[in-house]
């Protein structure tokens, strides 16, 4: 009797060869040039993927906070894009093919004012990042773990703009969220004839 393997969730793979050119590709949002790796997180749905950055933008630009930290920050795009909005941004990401993305993509933008901070969002407790900041997260479809929302929420950010692309997973998660409201909402239609859309929720204090 042979077995077949279920299908895997997998987007990437250590196994991968490159035909032409390098390991890296480059997109642009809002005259911003951002390097990605090709076994790297990034958005593969462009017009879409502006329009997503103009909400955020949007969003940040209300702030008040001298700092942003930007969780889940990928290759950094909403940090570096949204980075002339405050005095210094903070970057967070754990994946090594993303982090080696950011430090590129600061020198090529000429953003002197942000930092890449290799770590989990669980064990931004051991950052020097100060209270109420400015937050922007777009983890992934699995979202945040409790611990870490429990450690953000400790830093009592001004505000929080979460990125996510799985609703349901972002409506389970709001109740943690505790201290804080919806301010405004948008969908984005990133992923076509699927049940995914991206979402963006604007959540601050009570």
């Amino acid at each position: 009797i042979s077995r077949v393997s279920p299908p895997k969730d997998m987007s990437v793979s250590g196994d991968f060869d490159i035909i032409r050119g390098g390991p890296y590709l480059k997109e642009s949002f809002l005259g911003f040039g951002l390097f990605f790796h090709a076994q790297g997180f990034f958005q593969n749905n462009t017009p879409m993927a502006i329009k997503l950055h103009k909400i955020v933008a949007r969003m940040l630009s209300e702030s008040e906070s001298p700092m942003l930290l930007d969780l889940f920050s990928g290759v950094g795009s909403f940090g570096i894009v949204n980075s002339g909005l405050f005095e210094d941004v903070l970057m967070v990401e754990s994946d090594p093919l993303c982090t080696d993305a950011a430090r590129m993509n600061t020198i090529q933008n000429d953003i002197r004012n942000a930092k890449i901070a290799k770590a989990s969002a669980n064990d931004i407790h051991t950052l020097k990042i100060p209270k109420g900041c400015r937050v922007v997260c777009d983890p992934p479809r699995s979202g945040m773990a409790p611990k870490a929302i429990r450690r953000l929420l400790r830093l009592k950010p001004s505000a929080i703009t979460y990125v996510s692309c799985d609703m349901q997973r972002l409506e389970r998660e709001l109740h943690l969220f505790r201290g804080y409201r919806p301010k405004s909402a948008a969908i984005i239609d990133m992923f076509p004839h699927t049940k995914y859309a991206e979402s963006v929720l604007d959540l601050v204090p009570i």
